[in-house]
């Protein structure tokens, strides 16, 4: 099967539409707070520092065209951003290096870019760089990693945004997603999206073929005629809120995509002649599917003991077919995977001083894969 290219358009027409706002006491509505720091900030010599962590405002981040957290991080002096491996086996091992708010995202089926990708500038209120390690934070397996801490007075928003690029040839790839963020009064957040998109595969299109030997005889003269594309969406959801004297995140997520590829050869020298090949990565009701649910609790047991537990479980699910019909040659090949993952993990950390941590985790996963050709 061919690699998919991630940016194939042309010309990009964009529309995005945002309704942004926090509630008052009394349930109405009132304009979101300034992006302005709420954080101490950088003197002429740079930004400000603590005893382990250099932390940089929003107001370093100005005039640097970031629109995004993953902007903010790619812009930090000194940091290089690792997104981690999603495909490894368990939990621990397939972290990156940066937390939100904190907490690594418990989240295996979007990489770590593409969830800071989704947190918007104005709902960062600072980033800290942290070196070695801070007492009841985990360090994820680093020595530095990135800490963006979000704005705690985030209003409840709603954006939706639709695009399309056009090409000569007469394709096109639309794409549309809609994302909300509410917040509750007793400390409950929901982050939700649903995206969809079409994409073509630029190395593939029409047009005459023409072979020679190397002294410039030809040796045959065909036509190809050529696509491939498919769609891809996916839709995810965060639901946060106190509980049991700590936080429990639920998330759940879902994306699918299918690919298909044509392939037409008129030969008209030496001899008249035509083959043709079709793959297809799933169809109406097959393609990858890919699902995720998730749970994660915190909670402080004192000021010196903090307990953080994951429960993860992702079935994967993909169908591919391929059909070749050419002279002397008729191939016709299908495979049919079912796999997944589904996983536990538990972590204590005990702060004995602000200089010695004891930290203890458990994990255990199980992973199965059933594949037919």
């Amino acid at each position: 099967m061919r690699r998919v290219p991630q940016d194939s358009m042309l010309f990009v027409v964009l529309v995005v539409l945002g309704l942004t706002g926090s509630a008052t006491a009394d349930g109405q509505t009132s304009p979101s707070p300034p992006v302005g720091p709420q954080v101490q900030q950088p003197s002429a010599n740079g930004p400000a520092q603590a005893k382990t962590a250099i932390r940089y405002s929003a107001d370093f981040f100005a005039g640097k065209n970031a629109k995004t957290a993953f902007d903010m991080v790619n812009l930090l002096p000194g940091f290089t951003f690792s997104a981690g491996d999603v495909s490894i086996r368990g939990y621990s091992a397939a972290a990156g290096n940066v937390l939100i708010d904190g907490e690594r995202p418990s989240n295996k089926q979007f990489t770590l870019d593409t969830v800071l990708q989704h947190i918007p500038t104005e709902q960062v209120e600072y980033i800290e760089v942290i070196e070695g390690a801070r007492p009841g934070l985990e360090m994820l397996g680093q020595t530095v990693v990135a800490n963006v801490v979000r704005k705690k007075s985030g209003g409840n928003s709603t954006v939706a945004s639709l695009s399309n690029g056009f090409f000569l040839d007469g394709r096109n790839t639309p794409s549309g997603s809609v994302e909300v963020t509410r917040h509750g009064r007793s400390g409950q957040t929901f982050s939700g999206a649903v995206s969809a998109s079409q994409y073509v595969e630029l190395a593939e299109g029409n047009g005459p073929q023409v072979r020679r030997d190397i002294d410039g005889n030809v040796v045959d003269t065909v036509s190809v005629y050529s696509a491939a594309g498919g769609l891809t969406a996916y839709t995810y959801g965060v639901f946060s809120t106190p509980a049991w004297e700590g936080r429990l995140s639920i998330n759940g997520s879902a994306a699918r995509t299918d690919y298909a590829y044509r392939e037409e050869d008129n030969i008209t020298f030496p001899a008249a002649s035509s083959s043709n090949l079709h793959e297809y990565l799933g169809g109406p009701l097959g393609g990858q599917l890919l699902g995720e649910l998730g749970a994660h609790f915190n909670r402080n047991f004192g000021d010196k003991l903090v307990s953080e537990t994951v429960a993860l479980f992702e079935p994967s699910h993909q169908t591919y077919s391929s059909q070749l019909d050419s002279p002397g040659a008729d191939e016709v090949f299908s495979e049919r995977q079912h796999g997944g993952e589904a996983l536990g993990r538990t972590n204590l950390r005990y702060s004995a001083t602000p200089s010695l941590t004891a930290e203890g985790s458990a994990e255990v996963a199980y992973n199965w894969l059933s594949t037919a050709s």
